[in-house]
């Protein structure tokens, strides 16, 4: 939210055209930042949180809030608000680099 504040100051900024993208943990971030910031209007996503401990050989998988399980959905699907667009891809973004690029050139303004 400081960055979109920091966005405000600066004159050159379009507000119609404002997107985020996340990897991994990163993806929570950009769908919790899409709820609270009207200005985002598109995201990209390579993973879902499901706020739950996924424990595994390695550690923890997954962000854990866990008074957030049941809103997951909502959250992660832009039912908040469905003027945003949203892409999903694979994991690490492999192979979609230029999918990416059309996603933002189809819904910005230009």
């Amino acid at each position: 939210m400081r960055v979109e504040q920091y966005l405000r100051s600066l004159k050159y900024i379009d507000f119609g055209n404002i997107g985020l993208m996340g990897h991994s943990g990163g993806c929570s971030v950009a769908s919790f930042m899409s709820i609270l910031c009207p200005s985002i209007k598109t995201k990209v996503v390579d993973s879902e949180s499901s706020f739950i401990n996924i424990s595994g050989l390695y550690g923890i998988y997954d962000e854990i809030l866990p008074d957030l399980a049941g809103y997951a959905q909502l959250i992660h699907n832009c039912n908040f608000n469905p003027e945003i667009k949203k892409l999903k891809v694979s994991y690490g973004y492999v192979n979609s680099g230029q999918e990416v690029v059309e996603f933002f050139k189809r819904n910005f303004k230009y």
